[in-house]
């Protein structure tokens, strides 16, 4: 008879608990225990380990997998359980861990494999381009993407949103300076505004972007996925979508463009969303900003992107070491395809991948996934709280049309346009609720969960943090010269996932 040592690990989250019956089975090379009962109600308690005695009448060899599953007791009905991991020693002494870090709320049975292996695991459009002027000292700001939104009632009046160009000059000093504006869409009643005529003067620095993130990682499906792209998209939580709820309710009711002007914005994004845009090192060439001056976005951006794709080369290499693997694992050419189909809608101009057919292809999508996530997330919504707290630089509605003749603008008509005090509490609100870092956050790189077990992985991790720990350093030293410091991509200040 062969005894194996089971350790279950219950999550250390509000309500990880489970009282029903928990069953678990061991899939081995050589064979598979018995589904087993892990002695019932009342051992799987938040944060508790809980250890059990498996025996089988042979040894099951190298185990592969764990099947789990559990059932209300009678009269009980199912509740959500949150298991981190689980741990097996067998009777030679080998110790065997399954990362699992999943609500299990129904009586399914659930397969995890072994060690960092194969992990069942359940953007970027801009309201605006900036792209150069033949490449030469004249940048286009463009927010076209918001001419013709259809606008909301705030208070009992309607709200007015602006799609203005801007053209931005770079000066013998390094600086980008507003050349024009213009404010309304061709027409005869379409101002051109020099800066000299402008109560505002709007600066090259701090650009925003408002991204959507269309990469869908199933928390279902069978694809081989891989523990970096899991642990950058862990599943919302409940209290994640409370959260976006409550800040979408904000958005819709205390902006210019509401529920309905949002649906078109972000319909119009995915239709100029491509997959070069969301390759930070391809974005930056298409847009011709690689010799925009002080461009800390791009300069902290693309050193992050190399770090991580690092990373993930080192990580997708160690499974896939050949091209022909790649092509020949259906799981993940239909993890892709499912990709293109469902989250990109089959649009081929997107240039989204359809197949994998080398392993660089696939390396390089994963990094793509892994820096939306984490390091992109943070730099377009860290900052706005820091720009739109002091409200006429962002605010989130518009009580006036815009201009359409010089001089007629005063102070009077600029207060007049500016949103209402309760509009802008709740604007200021829902910008705090999307810039604040949450209580359980998990910077880039550093994993709270055991998701590698072996010392591949353990060695890339390592040299991860270690390199992320470098960029900090250097980000923190040029920042102590700087009169505004950027800090949104500091990778200890960048999270490990979207949490909101």
């Amino acid at each position: 008879m062969s005894e194996y040592q089971v350790s279950v690990f219950t999550g250390n989250v509000a309500y990880a608990n489970t009282f029903n019956n928990v069953y678990i089975k061991l899939v081995g090379k050589d064979g598979e225990s018995q589904r087993t009962w892990l002695t019932g109600a009342g051992w799987f308690l938040v944060g508790l380990k809980s250890t059990f005695t498996i025996t089988c009448p042979a040894s099951l060899g190298d185990l592969i997998l764990v099947e789990v599953n559990k059932q209300p007791l009678p009269l009980f009905p199912q509740d959500a359980w949150f298991v981190d991991k689980v741990k097996v020693t067998c009777p030679e002494g080998k110790v065997y861990t399954f990362p699992m870090y999943h609500w299990i709320n129904d009586g399914e049975v659930y397969h995890f494999r072994e060690g960092t292996g194969h992990i069942v695991v359940g953007y970027k459009s801009g309201f605006f381009s900036l792209k150069a002027s033949k490449k030469g000292n004249i940048f286009l700001c463009d927010y076209k993407i918001l001419d013709g939104v259809k606008t909301s009632v705030i208070n009992g009046e309607m709200q007015y949103l602006a799609a203005p160009l801007v053209l931005l000059h770079k000066t013998p000093d390094d600086s980008l300076k507003p050349v024009a504006i213009q404010v309304r869409d061709q027409g005869c009643q379409n101002g051109i505004f020099l800066p000299i005529f402008s109560f505002i003067s709007i600066h090259g620095e701090g650009l925003g972007h408002f991204t959507s993130h269309l990469c869908p990682i199933s928390s279902q499906g069978p694809s081989p996925c891989f523990p970096p792209l899991y642990d950058a998209n862990l599943p919302f939580t409940s209290s994640y979508r409370c959260g976006l709820t409550r800040t979408l309710f904000l958005l819709f009711q205390n902006t210019a463009s509401g529920g309905e002007g949002m649906r078109t914005i972000l319909k119009r994004s995915l239709s100029t969303l491509t997959y070069s845009s969301l390759c930070m090192p391809e974005d930056i060439t298409e847009r011709g900003v690689e010799s925009v001056p002080n461009y800390y976005y791009r300069d902290d951006g693309l050193r992050l992107w190399d770090i991580i794709h690092r990373f993930v080369k080192g990580v997708i290499h160690h499974y896939y070491k050949t091209d022909q693997e790649v092509q020949e694992d259906s799981e993940l050419q239909e993890y892709i395809k499912d990709i293109f189909e469902h989250g990109f809608l089959s649009k081929t101009e997107t240039g989204i991948p359809q197949s994998f057919s080398t392993v660089d292809e696939v390396v390089k999508f994963v990094t793509v996934v892994i820096f939306t996530s984490s390091a992109q997330h943070s730099a377009v919504n860290t900052g706005q709280l820091d720009i739109g707290v002091w409200m006429p630089n962002f605010p989130p509605s518009l009580q006036l049309a815009p201009p359409t003749i010089k001089g007629r603008a005063n102070e009077h008509t600029l207060l007049q346009t500016l949103p209402d005090v309760n509009t802008t509490v709740h604007g200021i609100a829902a910008l705090w609720l999307l810039s604040t870092q949450s209580t359980d956050f998990v910077a880039l790189g550093k994993y709270s969960q055991e998701l590698f077990t072996e010392d591949v992985f353990c060695k890339l991790t390592k040299d991860f943090e270690n390199e992320l720990k470098d960029l900090d350093e250097a980000i923190d030293s040029r920042n102590k010269n700087l009169k505004l410091p950027y800090t949104y991509l500091e990778p200890k200040s960048v999270e490990n996932s979207v949490s909101l």
